[in-house]
């Protein structure tokens, strides 16, 4: 199956159903998380990947640090440099598909984060790792945040997301042979409906860490929440610090 980008992510409707929870104050205390498990120092360049509408890249350009969002989707990239300016910070944002990334050692860390990774066949999520491996330098941090299967696999079940009145209801079936989340999303608006199907890969930590060699990187951490506590096997993400080697 293919993935159909502009279906998952119809930017009207994500900022519809998400923008209400994606408030100032969520995401200035995972900024405050991020800074803290990585301590960037404040000459050192960022890139955001899958930075969306730019809320991360916005506050930590905030903060002093050089940023660069990516992301694919135009109508996102509109959002993020539309705020930017209103919050007078100095963010680059490009369009970019994070599975062509033609950056070379341009960046001291990537972020990779909130389950944005794991949305393409198995063989373009390797290729997605390597782009980010050299968009980096030498001993430069990724900072990869996706959900844990071990913990997750038997969870998933049909949820509604309700705003306004219109429903996003997900009907979620996992695939354990392959490792893909196979989710049919029905969503109503204004007495519209619109329905679609995507997968996600979900890896375990196993997975992700083989992936992660592959690709060039060393695991230095690993968290199994944004409170940095001790990874397990139920931990309900798995939260990584990886270094180019």
């Amino acid at each position: 199956m293919g993935f159909n980008i502009s279906d998952v992510f119809k930017v009207d409707d994500y900022m519809h159903f998400y923008s209400k929870f994606l408030t100032e104050e969520r995401t200035k205390k995972e900024v405050d998380n991020i800074i803290s498990l990585l301590a960037p120092k404040p000459s050192q360049k960022i890139i955001d990947i899958a930075c969306g509408h730019g809320r991360h890249s916005i506050e930590l350009s905030k903060r002093g640090f050089d940023v660069t969002g990516v992301d694919i989707m135009e109508d996102f990239l509109a959002i993020a440099r539309k705020e930017a300016k209103r919050q007078k910070t100095n963010v680059s944002f490009l369009k970019k598909d994070m599975r062509n990334l033609n950056f070379k050692e341009d960046f001291d860390i990537a972020l990779l984060l909130f389950t944005s990774f794991g949305y393409f066949s198995d063989e373009e999520n390797k290729t997605i790792l390597k782009n980010v491996h050299r968009t980096l330098k030498h001993g430069g941090k990724l900072l990869f945040d996706i959900p844990n299967r071990d913990s997750r696999a038997t969870l998933f079940k049909e949820s509604v997301l309700e705003v306004d009145n219109d429903l996003m209801i997900d009907f979620p079936k996992f695939n354990p042979l392959n490792g893909r989340l196979k989710v049919r999303r029905l969503i109503i608006r204004d007495n519209q409906k619109r329905e679609f199907t995507y997968e996600i890969r979900i890896y375990n930590l196993t997975e992700i860490n083989e992936l992660l060699l592959s690709a060039g990187f060393k695991l230095l951490e690993v968290y199994g929440n944004w409170e940095k506590e001790k990874f397990t096997a139920t931990s309900p993400r798995i939260i990584i610090i990886a270094e180019k080697q």
